[in-house]
């Protein structure tokens, strides 16, 4: 039988387009889950307890859905199109025009 979703966007569609746990490398935010998102190029995080409830969730961060001027504080356009963490980490994402990695993510 199906179970019931951890977390739901309501009526909004979000197009999911890649998922992660983060790594010792975040700190304090280590084991919470990471997703990124094509309709709202946004990067979610959620915090679960131990029996896989939703305790926490935010945006970390989006992207504007057009290219950026040259003196913006990031060059990235576009809505989120992967999400990954390498072996050492990292969490890695790439958007319509680059590939980037989060180096930090202030906790809330």
């Amino acid at each position: 039988s199906p179970e019931r979703p951890l977390w739901t966007s309501g009526a909004q569609r979000l197009g999911p387009t890649g998922i992660a746990f983060l790594s010792g490398k975040y700190g304090a935010l280590a084991g919470d889950l990471v997703f990124a998102t094509w309709h709202t190029g946004a990067l979610h995080r959620v915090r679960l307890d131990v029996a896989d409830q939703l305790i926490q969730h935010e945006i970390i961060t989006a992207v504007p859905s057009a290219k950026p001027a040259s003196d913006a504080p990031y060059a990235f356009a576009g809505a989120f199109s992967a999400l990954d963490v390498c072996p050492d980490g990292t969490l890695w994402f790439s958007t319509l025009n680059a590939v980037g990695r989060v180096t930090a993510i202030r906790p809330p």
